[in-house]
């Protein structure tokens, strides 16, 4: 055993540190967090398509409104004028 891996046994409390364990730890970790980063990342494309599809039906459901306001509009307008009395003249 060398000095050097001695001075680390020492260090920690006389037994060996298990490398591969940490090594494992580590990459469990790693995997774990790349998991959580793409699911954020799919979650967040889902909300812009959502938000993309929502404002472009949105848009068209305003558009056919405003037609059906001018229609009405234009009725009422019709007859409202159909039920003045004739100019007198």
């Amino acid at each position: 055993m060398t000095d050097r891996l001695r001075a680390k046994q020492k260090l920690m409390g006389g037994s060996a540190y298990d490398y591969s364990s940490a090594i494992q730890r580590d990459w469990n970790n790693r995997d774990f967090i790349e998991t959580i980063q793409l699911n954020i990342l799919q979650i967040a494309e889902f909300l812009n398509d959502f938000e993309r599809a929502t404002k472009t039906k949105l848009a068209n459901v305003n558009e056919k409104m405003s037609k059906l306001e001018r229609t009405i509009e234009y009725a009422e307008a019709a007859v409202g004028a159909s039920l003045q009395p004739p100019p007198i003249g």
